[in-house]
């Protein structure tokens, strides 16, 4: 299981170090958490500013090469780390003004209430950095940001596909809307020759009536054009009418088009910014949970759960497989139980029968499932135990700290 551990400065303190801070310096932070930190608290825009301002050549690096260089000037107190510590310490201020003094209680709740609306950047700093969390706190912050990356990575890539698909309907648009402002154009001057050319003929009908008795016959033939002009004036108003309300329509439907794009490039930029650091690191917490308990090596770990079938109850459906590899690393083999009781307590039963281990988290459960793993483990005499939480690390500790009857 990964362990925070305090770093130690590999040069003098600074000056300002000797006052009573509330927080830790960069390099102060253990630096298993350096990647995630400049993934998740800056952008790359702001990264090459400061490169920029400390006159370090970056415009032929990667996005890649400059991540890295950020994170290796995190290891000591120099010119780059204390000019990024002195960054994001001003760009989160007012999260550390207002959660900075914190326990880990208070914490806990403001972090699951930014993590539902997505706006964990500040809030992330604040937890590295904050003197007075305990390291199994930010712990837990660390693994949720990570999850981040697995939550979030078919959304990422739904995402792409809708970003694509309204791109390529945009560019038809467009084309559409060109054509639209072309007819009409054309439909306009078309109008206005037709108008002129039905005031120049009212204009002569006038002079003959004023010169001399009209022709029947002309009057009759002037007439006609008269109301044949009238008619095609009128179809050619009807249609521009038309073309005006089709052209509304289209300029309506890409600005909406454009705003959605919009939307969607800035969250698809943001999910691609954790991602991109946090998948290398998820498999690496997983794969490296070792046993709370003892220092036995993982091939031997947890004896006391070999050969035993752990069952959970609830929990977040999408993290099963992750749930998965937690048992299987501890020795355990494994079942699982989405929580819904669509038929009733006997399929529930089943599994808590033929399972050694039961474990029910109560913040991602439903209310009936709760209360039937209480009834039925009570009255078989299995031992089992509720969660407050269904994060991975919540599952391991239960498994190493052994279960219980809860009452």
């Amino acid at each position: 299981m990964h362990r925070f551990t305090a770093s130690e400065p590999n040069q003098a303190a600074h000056p300002a170090d000797k006052m009573n801070r509330k927080r830790k310096l960069l390099w102060e932070i253990p630096s298993d958490l350096f990647c995630s930190l400049c993934g998740t608290c800056l952008d790359m825009d702001e990264q090459r500013m400061i490169l920029k301002k400390l006159n370090i050549e970056c415009k032929d690096l990667s996005d890649h090469d400059i991540h890295g260089l950020m994170v290796k000037s995190l290891y000591s107190e120099n010119k780059l780390s204390r000019r990024l510590d002195s960054h994001l310490n001003d760009k989160y201020r007012y999260e550390f003004s207002r959660f900075g003094a914190c326990d880990d209680a208070s914490f806990m709740a403001a972090w699951r209430e930014h993590m539902n609306s997505g706006n964990i950047c500040g809030l992330y700093w604040v937890a590295l950095t904050h003197k007075g969390l305990s390291d199994q706190t930010q712990y837990e912050v660390f693994c949720d940001v990570h999850m981040l990356s697995h939550l979030n990575g078919g959304k990422s890539r739904q995402e792409k596909r809708d970003y694509d698909r309204l791109l390529h309907l945009q560019t038809d648009l467009s084309a559409k809307l060109q054509q639209e402002k072309k007819k009409r154009k054309e439909l306009t001057k078309a109008l206005d020759s037709a108008e002129k050319t039905r005031r120049d003929l009212e204009a002569r009908i006038q002079n003959l009536l004023k010169t001399s008795a009209p022709d029947p016959h002309d009057l009759a033939k002037a007439n006609d054009a008269i109301d044949m002009l009238a008619t095609q004036n009128q179809r050619l108003k009807d249609e521009l009418e038309r073309s005006a309300a089709a052209l509304k329509e289209s300029l309506q439907t890409a600005q909406d088009f454009k705003k959605l794009k919009a939307e969607l490039e800035s969250e698809l930029w943001l999910q691609k910014e954790i991602n991109q650091q946090l998948f290398r690191e998820i498999d690496t917490l997983i794969n490296n949970q070792q046993c709370i308990n003892c220092k036995c090596s993982q091939a031997d770990c947890c004896s006391n759960l070999c050969d035993k079938r752990v069952l959970i109850v609830g929990g977040l459906t999408k993290l099963r497989s992750f749930y998965r590899d937690v048992v299987e690393n501890h020795g355990a083999s494994f079942e699982y139980h989405d929580g819904y009781l669509k038929s009733g307590e006997r399929e529930l039963e089943q599994l808590i029968k033929k399972s050694d281990i039961i474990l029910c988290p109560v913040d991602c459960n439903s209310h009936g499932a709760c209360l039937s793993v209480k009834k039925i483990c009570n009255r078989i005499n299995k031992p089992y135990q509720m969660l407050a939480s269904s994060s991975l690390s919540s599952i391991s500790q239960a498994l190493a700290g052994g279960t219980k009857h809860d009452q």
